[in-house]
């Protein structure tokens, strides 16, 4: 279910010109810095290596976006593994995280959106197994992933705090 996510959304990668944020990310990208007034370092830097690596080709440019469509796909069906879902039930959880309007939205182009998608779903998945484990380790591993979305999107930090 993730390969075929990932191959839906690069085979249809190239069918559409330039969103115009991946023209801005691009550009801002090209010119280094921390952060940015709008967004954190983390897309517009991406965006910026991937044109400059795949020479202008949409596909590759895309590419890290449909690779984290692919790991929320993947996440999804660890989450109904973590909840004691059989393995009918987390297929039925992958497919519909495969074919929900979000991840294919965000799956096809770059976008903040696409990462951020990514990191609440892995935020969720670790949230899950620190409950069932019950230990204080599980908490500092949900924390901690808490720091990484910063980069793309200011708002993950608000997650980790509301915990």
């Amino acid at each position: 279910m993730v390969c075929a996510t990932v191959v839906v959304l690069l085979a249809s990668a190239h069918r559409y010109g330039y969103h115009r944020d991946e023209l801005y990310f691009i550009a801002i990208g090209q010119h280094p810095q921390w952060g940015y007034v709008d967004q954190p370092a983390l897309v517009p830097l991406l965006a910026a290596a991937m044109d400059r690596l795949g020479g202008g080709s949409l596909t590759v440019l895309r590419l890290p976006s449909a690779l984290a469509a692919g790991a929320v796909v993947w996440l999804t069906a660890r989450m109904a593994r973590e909840l004691g879902g059989s393995t009918r039930a987390q297929l039925l959880a992958a497919a519909a995280a495969a074919a929900s309007s979000f991840p294919i939205a965000v799956g096809h182009l770059v976008s903040t959106s696409s990462y951020d998608l990514l990191w609440w779903t892995l935020l969720s998945w670790l949230l899950i197994l620190a409950l069932r484990e019950g230990a204080t380790s599980g908490w500092a591993s949900v924390l901690s992933q808490a720091s990484p979305c910063r980069p793309s999107r200011w708002c993950c930090s608000f997650w980790g705090r509301s915990c």
